[in-house]
């Protein structure tokens, strides 16, 4: 019995030590301290007061940090990952690891917002295991450490990582098709038949490893024979109801989960401003840095309060708005009218926005759309 009244009131007390050690951790991201080890081109910085060691902000180590703005530098100008990892590692450049760059590290080094002066959080614990995060919901704050570049800069670097993102594989293909053809034996991507001259789209993996059947289709009949039935399709009177109301539903859905999200994230102030008083009433922050970090939660409460409101309106508004037939007319023509007059990439974009993919099978094809028709 006195056993098992240790070992309970040992496992209470390791429980009370985790929860305090979160919560000092937890206080130490809000006062923006780095929680992991240095990235590259920081390093530790301690000191010793009344005979403890106290750490203090990272330091920026100067010959890392020109790597570091050399990188933000060349992906703005349009480097792509690999073409920067292979010239740093032709350098002989370090990477943070001290082995050779790849195209992971680089993007890791582009994503990381340490750069522009701020911590941040990026993954969750879900069922005692960490969770990454979608950057849109990464917890990011001021942080105490001097920024090795402008978050002007980061911010613009990150536009530029998600427009490529958004880019589809095939965007720059001069074939119509590609990008959304599927081998309907094997589900490989389908590609132009280089031995042919272009003229037939066969399976990629048939002509990457010969492991699957050539699967051949003429290239200029199955552009036709599929505009052709695209176009069929969107004049059946049959698709006019269905469009409106699956319309109305993934719109509806779409706004109701960004009402939700800002509501949890307003949700939210009311604990980090007690958070906050608390450590100014400890002594842990002076009053200067308290004043401005409580304006800061201030002018983001009301920034998230007036987007929380735009939201809730297009949300009514969209519930009462409905799709005409003659919206959908004017639609459709607008669609026949310029298609002969856009350009390769346009006319994918467009494709693409409406086919999920096209299954090729024994001389046949199977679209598959991305409203469900």
């Amino acid at each position: 019995m006195l056993r098992e009244m240790a070992g309970f009131t040992s496992g209470i007390d390791n429980r009370r030590r985790f929860r305090t050690l979160q919560k000092g951790l937890k206080e130490r991201f809000q006062q923006g301290y780095m929680q992991k080890h240095p990235p590259l081109g920081y390093q530790l910085n301690v000191k010793i007061e009344a005979g403890k060691v106290v750490r203090l902000p990272r330091v920026i180590v100067p010959e890392e940090a020109r790597t570091v703005r050399r990188i933000y530098a060349e992906y703005k100008e349009g480097r792509s990952y690999v073409f920067i990892a292979r010239r740093l590692n032709s350098e002989a450049v370090q990477s943070p690891a001290g082995g050779l760059w790849s195209a992971n590290v680089v993007r890791s080094v582009i994503r990381n917002p340490t750069y522009c002066g701020k911590v941040y959080r990026a993954t969750i614990a879900v069922r005692g295991k960490r969770k990454m995060l979608p950057d849109n919901k990464w917890e990011i704050v001021p942080g105490k450490h001097e920024p090795i570049i402008p978050e002007s800069l980061w911010n613009e670097v990150q536009e530029i990582r998600r427009r490529k993102v958004k880019r589809t594989r095939a965007v720059g293909s001069s074939l119509l098709l590609s990008g959304i053809l599927r081998c309907g034996y094997c589900g490989y991507s389908m590609c132009n038949d280089g031995a042919w001259g272009g003229g037939y789209y066969i399976c990629g993996q048939y002509k990457q490893m010969s492991s699957c059947r050539r699967n051949s289709y003429r290239r200029i009949h199955l552009e036709r024979d599929v505009l052709n039935y695209i176009f069929n399709v969107l004049r059946n009177e049959d698709l006019y109801e269905e469009a409106v109301a699956r319309r109305r539903e993934e719109s509806n859905n779409d706004l109701a989960e960004e009402v939700k999200r800002l509501e949890m994230t307003l949700a939210e102030f009311p604990e980090r401003k007690r958070r906050l008083f608390d450590l100014y009433e400890r002594d842990q922050i002076r009053r200067e840095e308290f004043l401005h970090r409580k304006d800061e939660h201030n002018q983001t409460e009301a920034q998230i309060a007036g987007a929380l409101e735009q939201k809730q309106t297009a949300l009514a508004k969209a519930v009462s708005t409905r799709l005409t037939r003659e919206t959908f007319d004017e639609i459709l023509k607008t669609l026949e009218e310029q298609w002969e007059r856009c350009d390769m990439a346009v006319r994918k974009q467009k494709l693409s926005s409406l086919i999920e993919k096209i299954m090729i099978q024994e001389g046949a094809f199977k679209i598959h759309f991305r409203t469900g028709i």
